[in-house]
């Protein structure tokens, strides 16, 4: 079963914006069943960042999940646990089939980590439920000059 470890919440971009934000942190590229020995059926939405420099979980990276409609708005806000990653970042409720945007503030997590990042955010955006119901994994592989991202689409019925 997943769960929340971290319960964090911060706002990365000022307010006013057309869209709340969402900030989390996260690690490699596993299964939420795999990590938890549960089922994925309650991780509708899970994202997992790992530090290609250090070989390790990205903690403490903030990120803003949207949804587009006339703008991206968010259904809220979090950060990762130690091991980078964050389960159950939306409800099923606010996972509607659409166009979503998955935005990471590389540039605080760099400078924190006392680098001068190229690259202010490394961005996805997906449609979401195109072909039916399913649930989803994004994974990003960060290094200060340059980011990878991949995503694990699960048929959940």
């Amino acid at each position: 079963m997943c769960d929340n470890t971290s319960d964090i919440c911060q706002s990365f971009y000022p307010s006013g914006d057309h869209a709340s934000t969402t900030v989390l942190s996260a690690s490699s590229s596993f299964f939420c069943a795999a990590l938890h020995g549960g089922s994925d059926m309650k991780c509708p939405l899970t994202v997992k960042i790992l530090d290609a420099v250090k070989g390790s979980p990205a903690g403490s990276v903030a990120l803003k999940v949207s949804q587009k409609t006339t703008y991206f708005t968010v259904p809220s806000h979090r950060v990762t646990d130690a091991t980078g990653e964050i389960h159950n970042l939306i409800t099923e409720q606010q996972f509607p089939a659409g166009v979503y945007r998955v935005e990471f503030d590389t540039k605080t997590y760099w400078k924190n980590e006392g680098s001068v990042p190229f690259h202010e955010v490394a961005e996805v955006v997906f449609e979401a439920h195109a072909e039916g119901h399913r649930h989803y994994t994004l994974a990003l592989l960060l290094s200060p000059f340059s980011y990878t991202t991949t995503a694990v689409v699960t048929n959940v019925h």
